[in-house]
């Protein structure tokens, strides 16, 4: 996995694919998030939390990628 994520971080084209995938994950989040807390999903507190959850879960996985001696961010 390491590797799958280094090449979607330095090809092209699956840097484009990638970026196409967590726009959606982004919409699929903002609606559940919104859902559970009562709100739009494009209001921007439900937009703002999404986000940062989504921006720290990217910098962690390429955190890994870039450092083999660290462990595995999913169990």
């Amino acid at each position: 996995m390491r590797e799958r994520v280094l090449l979607m971080r330095e090809v092209p084209t699956l840097r484009a694919a990638f970026l196409l995938d967590m726009a959606r994950s982004v919409q699929l989040m903002e609606h559940l998030v919104a859902r559970r807390a009562g709100r739009d999903s494009r209001d921007f507190a439900v937009r703002t939390f999404t986000g940062a959850v989504l921006g720290v879960m990217l910098s962690i996985c390429f955190h890994w990628a870039e450092n083999p001696e660290t462990d595995s961010p999913s169990p």
